[in-house]
């Protein structure tokens, strides 16, 4: 049985988990695949879920059936990057989903490291703008990891960093490809989100709204 004392450090994916930048990232791709021919759809931008911004447009340029110079895949990489940003100006404190600020509050106050863990390069940007910089003791982002999600790179960072076994640390993810790489890292894991659109075999929360520590060790009991 784990208690409160076994875990050390939450791990917290950004886009979908802290808030709902997803649609945005769907918006961008989108527009990206139509310039290519082909039709993004909401199930096919799940996969892309978690993926770093280069894997992303190459998964999407193997469903197109098309090939690009590097210089015209930087062209692109560099347009979705720009249309994301421009789409997410808008983001402030209200965009934090639900419960997600209590829930990170509740976990510091009880010794628990809380970092990011996000294949996102602007992750720093985005927690700017919804005022949660300093809510998290560490990020580590797109800009730190050599292999996106499903390599655990990016979750062992944060064990790393604090000096933390894998399995004294619990991940909260969205995407299979996260939740990939917390099992693989031998953490455990928590899903967000929609049900449907994740794991059968994983313990989801559909949002953070009322969670405690004591719904958390629950959820890890059996992981």
């Amino acid at each position: 049985m784990r208690n409160k004392e076994s875990v050390q450090l939450c791990i917290f994916d950004l886009d979908g988990v802290i808030t709902d930048t997803a649609k945005y990232h769907y918006a961008a791709w989108r527009s990206i695949s139509k310039e290519l021919g082909y039709e993004l759809t909401e199930s096919a931008n799940e996969k892309l879920k978690g993926v770093s911004r280069y894997q992303s447009l190459q998964q999407i340029l193997i469903w197109a059936e098309r090939s690009l110079s590097k210089e015209a895949t930087e062209h692109l990489l560099d347009k979705k990057n720009k249309t994301y940003l421009n789409l997410i100006e808008s983001l402030c404190p209200q965009d934090v989903l639900p419960g997600v600020k209590f829930f990170v509050e509740h976990l510091k106050e009880n010794g628990i490291f809380v970092t990011i863990g996000s294949a996102s390069k602007n992750a720093n940007n985005i927690l700017e703008k919804l005022n949660m910089m300093d809510d998290f003791d560490l990020v580590v982002d797109g800009h730190m990891v050599k292999h996106s999600k499903p390599n655990p790179e990016v979750f062992l960072l944060s064990c790393q960093a604090f000096d933390v076994a894998a399995r004294h640390t619990v991940v909260f993810e969205d995407s299979y490809k996260g939740i990939g790489a917390a099992r693989t890292a031998k953490m455990h894991v928590i899903g967000i989100g929609n049900p449907a659109n994740l794991p059968e075999d994983v313990v989801v929360w559909e949002s953070f709204e009322a969670k405690t520590i004591d719904d958390m060790i629950e959820g890890i009991k059996y992981s």
